[in-house]
């Protein structure tokens, strides 16, 4: 319990959060709206937030992912199994981080088939006062 509340904690005080909604799962959407009732809770729910649908690439038809954008708010169709939309959600992102002004580092893992990743496996965005700017790197 202690480390879940460590983690609701690092939350409160993030920028931009991005949350992952496994998109085939079949309460997919109670899931997601108890997340948001949870960061209500902790007067968190100011927070900029982007909603990452996962695994769109084991939906039996593309246009699923699509309703699906539709019922969430701010959402971004990804597979993190192929890579398939993590461009899309690192632009999403960026109107988040450009508008921090101390410096910081973000990281999100990119999976292989992206083309935010080329041959690196994660993104790192170095944040200033000016537009946020992505550069890859190897961990």
């Amino acid at each position: 319990m202690a480390a879940f509340q460590a983690t609701l904690e690092e939350i409160a005080e993030a920028d931009l959060l991005i949350h992952v909604v496994d998109v085939t799962h079949p309460n997919a959407q109670a899931q997601a709206n108890s997340v948001t009732e949870t960061l209500k809770e902790i007067h968190a729910d100011h927070i900029p937030t982007i909603i990452a649908l996962n695994k769109i690439d084991e939906l039996p038809d593309p246009q699923f992912a699509l309703e699906a954008v539709n019922e969430f708010p701010k959402a971004v169709a990804i597979s993190a199994l192929n890579g398939v939309g993590f461009d899309e959600l690192m632009a999403s992102s960026k109107p988040s981080c450009s508008r921090i002004t101390q410096k910081s580092r973000c990281r999100f893992p990119i999976p292989k088939g992206s083309s935010s990743a080329s041959s690196t496996n994660r993104v790192r965005w170095n944040i200033s006062s000016t537009p946020a700017k992505a550069s890859s790197f190897r961990d």
